[in-house]
């Protein structure tokens, strides 16, 4: 599975995959030099690392309990959408104070 043999026939199956192995794509007229050269973006740009943890399980509970009503046919679903955005902003403005 990693011999070179197998990375030139699977180089020419085109199945989706990038190979590891740059070199053997040239048998197809495939130049991938540059998109290997890219680096990789390492920084993290997630806005969760500033969501405190104790606001993912209050909102949970805030989900299952809207989801809850709207199989008990006590709200419909655009109702409890609504409901979880306004409850849901109220917990998220409470968690970062």
């Amino acid at each position: 599975m990693n011999s070179d043999d197998y990375a030139r026939v699977k180089g020419m199956s085109l199945d989706g995959n990038i190979l590891s192995r740059m070199g053997h794509y040239g048998e197809l007229g495939i130049d991938l030099n540059s998109f290997y050269s890219l680096r990789p973006n390492i920084a993290n740009h997630s806005l969760e690392e500033n969501i405190p943890r104790e606001f993912y399980s209050l909102f949970e509970e805030l989900l299952q309990r809207e989801l809850q009503r709207v199989m008990e046919k006590q709200v419909s679903l655009d109702e409890a959408i609504k409901q979880i955005q306004t409850e849901g902003q109220f917990i998220l403005n409470d968690a970062l104070k």
